[in-house]
């Protein structure tokens, strides 16, 4: 018996690093057009901490994706499903190079200039 593909877990991943980059850009236009999120957070400014939660927050679900995926069919039989499987890890590691990427700017560039 073959394992099922996991086609959600796949097709989620684009929308988890969509919605990063949305949920960033919106927290950003708040801090700097509408001058919210203010204020320090355990040391640090409150949007560059909301900024590192919506970045670790996704890139957990695209590992999280990418974990199910190559459990279910990682091993498989079916050739077809191990190049399901590799693709997905692969798509899946873009995305978390770039999550890693974004640490960068998050946490040495001002969001706005006032």
């Amino acid at each position: 018996m073959t394992a099922r593909v996991r086609w959600p877990y796949a097709a989620a991943m684009p929308l988890i690093w969509l919605g990063h980059i949305g949920l960033t850009y919106l927290a950003v236009a708040l801090h700097c057009h509408q001058e919210l999120l203010e204020g320090d957070l355990i040391g640090m400014a409150g949007i560059r901490a909301l900024q590192l939660l919506i970045t670790l927050g996704a890139s957990a679900a695209i590992g999280f994706c990418v974990v199910r995926i190559r459990a279910r069919v990682g091993g498989s039989e079916d050739e077809a499903e191990r190049n399901f499987a590799l693709g997905a890890t692969l798509l899946g590691a873009a995305f978390l190079v770039y999550m890693v990427w974004t640490l960068g700017p998050e946490l040495t560039v001002q969001p706005c200039h006032r």
